[in-house]
């Protein structure tokens, strides 16, 4: 009896989580709290110009306290305070602002996606998020497959968009 009581319940529980989904919570809290390595496509696009530039990668978080972004020619590393970029034998450090400051509150920050963005579900693998704290960046368009990012693009109140595509290593 004991038994079938509590495989009743870790059915219900099943079957509750699978019915109401991951919401944006939920997929972000994964990437916080583990290390991870993840291939990826850059796509930047000069608002002004319609210019782009396009760039490919080695993402790795270090679970709760940084990201790097591993260029063939460049490592950004992104932490709670500032962005160090590393291109040769020059570095350069700057506030942690604008895309890199996105990006670490999404994957890395302290505190709930829904405390930092205002979030509209547009629909089962897209969300939009707008930053609830100052900033230049308009809106954040996050798609989401098998309840993992795939792709993030992010829109600067100027119109330049930075597109990241993600993908399991090995990187093509």
């Amino acid at each position: 009896m004991k038994r079938a009581l509590i495989a009743s319940l870790s059915l219900l529980v099943l079957l509750t989580a699978n019915a109401l989904g991951f919401d944006i919570n939920d997929i972000f809290n994964v990437y916080r709290h583990k290390n991870i390595e993840l291939c990826f496509d850059q796509v930047s696009i000069n608002g002004m110009t319609g210019q782009s530039i396009e760039r490919h990668g080695i993402m790795k978080i270090i679970a709760q306290k940084k990201m790097e972004f591993n260029y063939p020619d460049e490592r950004v590393t992104i932490d709670n305070f500032k962005a160090i970029d590393v291109r040769g034998d020059k570095k350069y450090i700057y506030k942690l602002s604008g895309f890199n400051k996105v990006l670490f509150n999404m994957f890395l920050g302290k505190k709930d996606i829904k405390e930092l963005f205002f979030e509209r579900k547009l629909d089962n693998s897209t969300y939009q998020l707008a930053p609830k704290y100052q900033s230049n960046i308009s809106s954040v368009y996050v798609f989401v497959s098998n309840d993992r990012v795939k792709k993030i693009k992010i829109v600067d109140i100027y119109a330049n968009k930075t597109i990241y595509t993600f993908y399991d290593l090995p990187c093509k």
